[in-house]
């Protein structure tokens, strides 16, 4: 069973980044992120989804300078869809 600290914390930046505007690249770096917690949260291993939810964190638009001039976009469908099952494993 996952320790329910570390489910609250990644439950709380999984709301948080369908609020994020994010470049194409950077959202991609996140779909890798959100493969990684995934797989953490499959193996039931709570020190790999708290790792997970460090790594993904440091994406976050409040983390970094500003993106300059390459356009931001709201999450894009697949982020989206990893999201919510991650959210549904989570919440077993």
């Amino acid at each position: 069973m996952l320790d329910a600290e570390a489910v609250a914390e990644a439950q709380e930046l999984l709301d948080d980044l369908l609020d994020w505007e994010l470049t194409r690249d950077k959202w991609g770096q996140v779909s890798a992120r959100l493969g990684e917690l995934d797989a953490a949260v499959r193996a039931d291993d709570s020190t790999a989804v708290v790792a997970a939810t460090a790594a993904l964190e440091l994406l976050s638009p409040l983390m970094g300078p500003g993106m300059g001039k390459e356009p931001t976009t709201p999450p894009p469908d697949e982020v989206r869809e990893k999201q919510v099952e991650i959210v549904d494993k989570l919440a077993r």
